[in-house]
């Protein structure tokens, strides 16, 4: 009888476990499963505000682009981008837009380029702040022809000026420790 009673008492003992250890499993199961859920809900949240952040640097970066294209396109005039002197006085004059942007918002450079055909000894204005520190500087003394502007390197120009804005993808420029992205627009002067 102890025998019967031991063997009784040991079968409810293992049934006992293998209930307890299954409730364990399926418990560990989904909470495992809450948990994967959660995170991945956390993780599309969390992507999806970044992404609206980047957006939005993106649209008020492209605001500023835009706002200098529109006052060179209201304000500068074939005659005086083929000289090349009025140029450089002309964006000289453009500068008190152009450097507070660069130093407000953060830009390492905010610059006009333009097609070798209608630019006279001044073929692109440039204001750069390229440490970030407020330390300013210029360049416009730089000229291209229009077969070297067709050179691998150029997508920037090339692309802008036949589909009008061009966004690049992440690139890395030297000395520089992040990726950087550019951001151009196509400026037309009197239809050019």
């Amino acid at each position: 009888m102890k025998r019967i009673s031991s063997f009784i008492v040991l079968v409810n003992t293992i049934v006992f476990s293998v209930v307890i250890l299954l409730f364990a499993g399926i418990t560990m199961l989904r909470s495992a499963s809450l948990i994967e859920e959660n995170a991945r809900s956390l993780l599309t949240e969390w992507t999806v505000s970044w992404g609206n952040r980047i957006d939005g640097l993106f649209t008020e970066r492209f605001a500023y682009v835009r706002s200098l294209k529109a006052y060179i396109e209201n304000t500068l005039t074939l005659e005086t981008l083929a000289d090349g002197e009025k140029t450089l006085q002309y964006f000289q004059n453009a500068d008190a837009l152009m450097v507070n942007i660069v130093k407000q918002e953060g830009f390492l450079d905010l610059y006009a380029w333009f097609v070798p055909e209608y630019s006279g000894t001044v073929q692109q204005y440039t204001v750069s702040d390229l440490k970030l520190n407020g330390t300013i500087s210029w360049k416009y003394d730089t000229r291209y022809t229009r077969s070297e502007m067709a050179q691998p390197g150029w997508e920037w120009f090339t692309v802008t000026e036949k589909q009008g804005k061009y966004v690049s993808e992440a690139y890395v420029w030297e000395g520089f420790d992040v990726k950087l992205v550019s951001l151009c627009e196509t400026i037309v002067i009197y239809e050019k």
